[in-house]
């Protein structure tokens, strides 16, 4: 954890390579310390590295939630709408709707152009979602996209 506090303040070449490993890490000291340096905007997150450390710490997703605010508004949307898709523990899923409800909350003060997702993906992935949406949620998100 104090490695990687380090290596974010030099500024080092490696970051982003390292960040996205400490992402997933097993001690969750690390993780944390890998979130907070993405929250300050040290290094950007990709959705590569939200996704593997979603794929390999199942058991940290509900801290993970958290890191879509730091992704361009589509990633985040894209990203939320594809883990509501898949199965997932009930705690999990009520708590991606609450972070898909702070999406439609906040979006609309983020800018982010449409131009740099693809509706089709994200209409799709809506539809596969909505069984889990409460409605209202659902509409307000598919009048988003």
């Amino acid at each position: 954890m104090l490695a990687l506090r380090g290596l974010a303040r030099s500024g080092a070449a490696s970051l982003a390579t390292v960040l996205a490993r400490a992402l997933h890490d097993p001690d969750y000291r690390v993780s944390a310390e890998a979130q907070e340096t993405y929250k300050r905007g040290t290094a950007a997150l990709s959705v590569a590295a939200l996704q593997q450390a979603w794929d390999l710490r199942p058991t940290f997703r509900a801290r993970l939630l958290v890191a879509t605010q730091w992704l361009d508004k589509w990633q985040a949307l894209d990203f939320l709408l594809q883990a509501l898709a898949e199965p997932q523990q009930a705690q999990i899923a009520a708590a991606i709707v609450d972070e898909l409800q702070t999406w439609v909350d906040r979006g609309r003060y983020r800018f982010g152009s449409i131009a740099d997702a693809d509706p089709r993906v994200l209409r799709e992935r809506l539809i596969r979602a909505g069984a889990r949406l409460p409605s209202a949620l659902h509409r307000e998100l598919a009048e988003s996209i």
